[in-house]
């Protein structure tokens, strides 16, 4: 597509929220939303298989595990996809690392996962689905995060969306230093401004800013884009039955 022909491609990133196994509100969301391009966290497999109906080309890898029982991330694409990477982390064999994981029955971070997507008149891209890990501390987050980043160690545009449980700020470290494991720097961390900042450093912009969790009042998801032209970016209010809001973009890449 060239000139006035062309038109944005609608991206949606969300965390579906594994404790509610309710397919219909997915169906619901993705009719409503229409994206052209959808990253999901903590997908059960009845979400996955309406996801599966929605659009011709998906990927899965793992996500984590609740008492056992798995969840996953998956990138949809109505457009051919190529290059399906899955970067292992972790294996469900592993005890969870601090006391906070362990009372809550989570072995998390097992997996990461990207596609390139080929859009037919436009430059191939890479798009990088991620979920940190939530019972750790934010310098454990910070390791995870390098873990990924092979899968965006690439030349052209990029994409990168998911859940990075970026909460920690110094006024909580009192409450969490224990049960998270804390190291000495981990007191002085503003986690979302590291986070912003990390990515920056690989020449990526965060695409939207505000609250993503609303029990907590904490922006826990995010998008960020390198050589990508983000047209519109909005933190959708309603919530589909899940915990976190859902994040749209429009972008040409």
């Amino acid at each position: 597509m060239t000139g006035s022909e062309k038109k944005p491609l609608r991206v949606l990133s969300w965390n579906v929220f594994n404790e509610n196994p309710d397919a219909a509100r997915i169906a619901d969301a993705l009719t409503a939303l229409n994206p052209d391009i959808a990253l999901f966290q903590e997908a059960l497999p009845a979400h996955i298989a309406v996801i599966k109906a929605s659009f011709p080309y998906v990927s899965v890898a793992r996500d984590y595990a609740l008492k056992g029982e798995l969840c996953h991330l998956v990138i949809a694409s109505r457009f051919p996809t190529r290059r399906e990477t899955i970067l292992f982390h972790s294996d469900t064999s592993k005890p969870a690392p601090t006391r906070w994981a362990r009372h809550a029955g989570w072995v998390e971070f097992l997996d990461s996962l990207s596609v390139d997507v080929v859009v037919p008149g436009a430059r191939p891209f890479r798009v990088v689905n991620l979920h940190t890990s939530a019972g750790v501390s934010p310098s454990a987050r910070q390791a995870e995060l390098a873990e990924t980043q092979s899968h965006f160690d690439c030349e052209g545009p990029c994409l990168v969306a998911g859940d990075f449980n970026s909460y920690a700020v110094p006024w909580l470290a009192p409450l969490l230093a224990i049960p998270l494991h804390y190291r000495p720097k981990d007191w002085l961390i503003f986690e979302r401004r590291a986070l912003n900042s990390w990515f920056q450093r690989q020449g990526f912009a965060p695409a939207v800013h505000g609250v993503t969790f609303p029990k907590f009042r904490l922006q826990m998801d995010q998008l960020f884009t390198r050589d990508i032209t983000v047209e519109t970016a909005v933190i959708e209010r309603r919530l589909w039955g899940s915990d976190h809001r859902p994040l749209s973009l429009e972008i040409n890449p």
